[in-house]
């Protein structure tokens, strides 16, 4: 297919705002604790002078320089009497604009502008009577899941509009539905999709693009990894409407229980493949994903990188469901909360 994206040079005089995210650190008595990280272009030691709007109301305005050079730095600043963000059938998906300026010498250099929402977003596994629980709060609240698996909506993703995603995420929220899942063997979405969502009140299950396949160890592979899974966090933390980030689609399943991934491999062999599996999904992605988000999800935290398959748990990508018998008979016979 090609380059199927823009592609642009961006040339600045001085310095600019590299990166803005607005991390949430507790809502008490009405009140949200945030923090700004700031990321700059490149490590600054001069004075600068920051402002924080919100809803175009200034909520910080101070000088900053730096004890040594760095390129990244915190603002703590607090929205009195928050309005949260919520999925669109509990009530309304509140999202404020917030802008960030640096100047220097009384001019302004650059700012940066973002929509987001307050909210706190839990999953919770728990041990219930049918093994172990699986399922959201967010804000504290129960969410009763409603939603579908969401694919590219086109082969050739450059025919593929605004008014396309307009029309297809207002149809889901007309479906009430509240989760869409974007599936691991497609694409990481455009801006809009994400933007679209947070506005309309619809989660997002967020799969990292890996799908029905073992991935390579090598050191060369792991760093593209890191590379892609680094910028795609960092993109998409700021938007209300991400839920839950999932390692990816079907691997763990297929390796164990498809049937012919392992035939003719020494043992060796297989725990090699494993092995590199775990790297990448049981131990880079979860590091990255607390790293670069941090989200206050309490226990559950650990549980913001999930995989698609648990038999033992019942927690299972029940894709057969659709059309085969064999799997009609064993949700008659077992429980299973269908991911």
């Amino acid at each position: 297919m090609g380059i199927w994206k823009p592609v642009y040079l961006e040339a600045y005089d001085d310095f600019k705002i590299d990166d803005v995210y607005i991390k949430q650190n507790y809502v008490k008595d009405s009140t949200a604790n945030l923090t700004a990280q700031i990321k700059l272009s490149d490590k600054r030691t001069e004075l600068l002078h920051y402002k924080i709007k919100v809803n175009d109301s200034l909520y910080w305005d101070q000088d900053y320089q730096p004890k040594a050079q760095e390129d990244e730095f915190e603002i703590h600043f607090e929205i009195p009497q928050v309005q949260l963000w919520w999925p669109h059938h509990i009530g309304e998906p509140y999202l404020y604009d917030i802008e960030v300026m640096v100047s220097k010498e009384g001019k302004l250099i650059d700012s940066q502008k973002l929509k987001t929402g307050i909210r706190t977003i839990e999953l919770v596994n728990e041990p219930d009577e049918h093994g172990t629980s699986f399922f959201f709060k967010v804000n504290d609240v129960p969410v009763y899941i409603k939603g579908a698996n969401y694919i590219p909506q086109n082969s050739m993703q450059d025919l593929v509009t605004d008014d396309h995603y307009e029309k297809l995420l207002s149809d889901v929220k007309e479906a009430n539905m509240n989760m869409l899942r974007v599936w691991g063997g497609g694409i990481y979405e455009n801006d809009i999709f994400y933007e679209k969502c947070d506005e309309k009140g619809i989660l997002v299950w967020q799969d990292f693009m890996f799908a029905c396949a073992m991935y390579p160890g090598d050191a060369r592979f792991r760093e593209s990894v890191t590379n892609e899974i680094t910028q795609q966090i960092t993109r998409l933390r700021n938007h209300s409407s991400i839920a839950l980030w999932c390692g990816n689609n079907e691997t763990s399943e297929a390796w164990h229980n498809w049937g012919g991934w392992q035939e003719g491999r020494s043992q060796a062999e297989r725990d090699s493949i494993w092995e590199d599996y775990r790297a990448v999904f049981q131990i880079a992605m979860p590091k990255y994903v607390s790293e670069l988000t941090n989200e206050p999800t309490g226990k559950a935290r650990q549980n913001t990188v999930v995989e698609i398959l648990n038999m033992n748990l019942k927690a299972m990508h029940m894709t057969g469901v659709y059309g085969m018998m064999l799997i009609h008979l064993s949700i008659l016979k077992n429980t299973y909360r269908d991911l």
